[in-house]
């Protein structure tokens, strides 16, 4: 495969799209490997053994073109302290919560003044402990 050259701003353009896609894929796999529920979700086992084996299949396909083009596009691989990692997994939640207070969830029905001040409050302490990490 022949090599491309692309400006800086490509490439980190190119590299992040990557990394999303290998990020979501690590997390499919993870989620197909593992039956473990979360305090919020039940996972229900509807895929069978030969349809799980193919989407792993089809996950290690696309890592490896991706492999493949990273090496096309000179993407070369990029440092992140697991402090980077942290941090950014913290901002990731902060707004999410940030879109879930009860002025936002008005967008979803009318809610009362006494159970948005109480999503609110829980919102800001849930908040407060993601400030602490």
């Amino acid at each position: 495969m022949m090599n491309v050259l692309l400006s800086e701003n490509h490439r980190r353009v190119l590299s992040s799209a990557f990394y999303m896609i290998e990020k979501t894929l690590s997390e499919l796999d993870s989620e197909i490997r593992q039956s473990e529920r979360t305090t919020i979700v039940k996972k229900a086992a509807d895929l069978s053994e030969n349809e799980q084996k193919k989407y792993v299949d089809n996950f290690k396909t696309i890592i490896a073109l991706v492999r493949r083009l990273s090496e096309k596009y000179n993407l070369s691989l990029a440092d992140c302290t697991l402090r980077q990692k942290i941090l950014s997994g913290k901002m990731i939640m902060w707004e999410i919560l940030c879109e879930t207070n009860a002025n936002k969830l008005e967008q979803y029905g009318a809610i009362s003044k006494n159970i948005g001040r109480e999503i609110d409050l829980d919102i800001t302490n849930l908040m407060e402990l993601i400030e602490r990490i």
